[in-house]
């Protein structure tokens, strides 16, 4: 019998609010840019994207015309807003309530120490217990 190995799933994941998903006057396009969008205003803290067209193009496999395309209906749907700075720059906010979404982030390190500090308090039981016996 052959065993069949687990794939090991990240927990690095985007994310469409379900008012973006289930808007059909979006194309599909536009709901995948909103996502890497919101992605990149969520995991900064200035609570904006700023990549280039360029860069967001090679994210969701289309071509910059298409991720202008994009940027222009959300703009339409009042998805996003854009902010136009110095030289080709520019900013991109997410329109919705981010703080909605945000989970409590744990580093790798803060993980391990909640682990360690269950597995004590698991032990520690564990030990009251048999020595109530």
């Amino acid at each position: 019998m052959t065993r069949i190995s687990r794939l090991k799933i990240s927990y690095d994941f985007y994310r469409i609010p379900s008012e973006v998903f289930k808007n059909k006057g979006l194309s599909p396009f536009s709901r995948l840019l909103y996502a890497v969008i919101y992605k990149y205003a969520w995991n900064g803290r200035a609570e904006f994207c700023w990549a280039s067209d360029t860069h967001l193009a090679e994210i969701i496999g289309s071509s910059e015309r298409t991720v202008k395309k994009c940027i222009n209906e959300l703009v339409a749907c009042g998805y996003i807003e854009v902010e136009f700075c110095k030289g080709k720059t520019r900013k991109i906010y997410p329109q919705c309530d981010l703080e909605v979404y945000k989970e409590e982030r744990v580093t790798p390190k803060e993980e391990k120490e909640q682990y360690q500090t269950t597995n004590t308090v698991l032990v520690e039981r564990f030990k009251k217990s048999i020595l109530k016996r």
